[in-house]
């Protein structure tokens, strides 16, 4: 095994299981109604002696529920060799769990690895993407109060639809914030929202690359303000087309937007003295022979070429690749639950879920690595296994045991990895009735 990331990882995350279990006045952050103490004098979440603990709960929602619930808690209980517990009964322990405790759970796994000595970084920096997806809900009328409903162009409603925002740690493969937004909700206005808090969890310098789906002038504004350094695909704008017109490879802009665009919404904005933003314009060039411009604030002084900055363009592509992950061996649209917050719940589930096997795929000792590369699918696999076993606690020594060994299996399951492989986009005009659908391409690991 090349290290015990893994290992650090999942201990760092029970510590903080049993820290927030045992901290009674943050209970009403993350837990509905709990019973303070019992016999013994401990704080208790649940009001009485249970299977279904705090533990087994978390990593039983982590392993992702996709199958009907009474074959999947059968299957959990079944490795751990304890009696199965009624469905109703889980389905009652979940809803005194907020989301927020996997929220809370996930940024610990994420703040814990940007401790560790193993992040990759490009030149001192982590790249960071972000990109939005739509994400089927189960039908239900609740769930389409709370986020919206998929609806054709002639305004007929077909079912309950979510925005999915990921924030993507490009060359480490984390996923460092994701959120669960209302389906109609402007990507950017997630971004603005949210990047300051994704780019805190690394507590490192960032470089955030982004595609023209993102470009606004308020959003450079912001990056620039903040400090962030960005590479952005721009829209086809005048400046942007005389510039691509001129042939030049590089060049530096002053622009000044109108009073008509979204920048002069900002506060901020409308007190700057000068209202200008200064950027450094890159030529990209196209195998078919179109071009496109690369907005950006990283100088020539900084030792920065054209060929670096749209080298980092390439690089944000696994933020697009994640959602490949997310849906297809996750199976993040199969949720367990019909309530908004259970919806929540699985979803920073999965994300929990996703980063983990991140981080034991940079556990696993693989001899070249420009070549090959784990196989995510299984490794998915191994962890969703691995969850009856976590939930027994580290006291266990099944959980010692399987800790030091998981690596290992998963290094034995490698795949070739094929430069310029491309796929045909798969665009559903509609969602096909029934929980246990799948594409003939669907690959579930869980």
């Amino acid at each position: 095994m090349a290290h015990q990331l893994f290992g650090y990882i999942i201990n760092a995350l029970e510590n903080k299981l049993v820290s927030v279990e045992n901290d009674k006045e943050g209970y009403g952050d993350y837990f509905n109604s709990w019973h303070p103490n019992d016999s013994s004098g401990k704080t208790r979440v649940f009001s009485r002696n249970t299977r279904l603990t705090l533990r087994v709960m978390f990593w039983l929602i982590v392993s992702r529920i996709v199958q009907s619930l009474p074959v999947a808690l059968d299957s959990f209980f079944s490795a751990l060799n304890l009696p199965v517990p009624l469905k109703s009964a889980f389905s009652m322990k979940r809803t005194v769990i907020k989301s927020s405790f996997f929220r809370l759970m996930g940024h610990t796994l994420t703040e814990e690895f940007y401790k560790s000595s193993f992040v990759r970084k490009w030149r001192n920096y982590v790249l960071v993407s972000c990109d939005g997806s739509r994400v089927a809900l189960p039908e239900v009328e609740e769930l389409g109060k709370k986020f919206g409903w998929y609806h054709t162009y002639q305004g007929e409603e077909l079912y309950p639809s979510a925005k999915a925002c990921v924030f993507q740690d490009t060359l480490n493969n984390i996923t460092l914030y994701a959120a669960l937004e209302p389906k109609d909700k402007d990507e950017r206005y997630s971004f603005e929202e949210h990047f300051e808090e994704a780019l805190a969890i690394t507590g490192q310098r960032a470089i955030m690359l982004l595609d023209r789906g993102y470009f606004s002038y308020l959003t450079i504004y912001l990056m620039i303000k903040r400090g962030v350094k960005f590479v952005m695909k721009t829209r086809r704008l005048p400046w942007a087309e005389e510039f691509i017109r001129s042939g030049r490879k590089q060049g530096t802009i002053r622009i000044h937007p109108s009073k008509a665009t979204s920048i002069y919404g900002n506060r901020d904005w409308r007190k700057e003295p000068v209202k200008e933003l200064t950027v450094r314009l890159v030529r990209f060039d196209h195998p078919d022979g179109s071009a496109d411009v690369l907005v950006t604030n990283l100088l020539p002084a900084e030792g920065i070429t054209c060929a670096d900055i749209i080298g980092l363009y390439r690089l944000r592509w696994p933020v697009e690749t994640s959602y490949g992950i997310y849906k297809n061996e996750e199976a993040l649209e199969l949720f367990s639950s019909f309530r908004p917050d259970g919806i929540l719940q699985d979803f920073h589930a999965a994300v929990i879920l996703f980063n983990l096997a991140s981080i034991l795929d940079m556990d696993c000792d693989i001899k070249h690595r420009d070549k090959l590369k784990p196989d995510m699918n299984v490794i998915i696999g191994l962890i969703h296994n691995l969850c009856p076993v976590l939930a027994l606690g580290p006291a266990n020594r099944e959980f010692a045991r399987r800790l030091r060994t998981i690596a290992d299996e998963a290094s034995h399951y490698k795949i070739l990895i094929m430069p310029g492989r491309s796929f045909p986009r798969v665009r559903r005009k509609r969602k096909t009735s029934g929980k246990f659908f799948r594409h003939t391409n669907f690959s579930l690991a869980v």
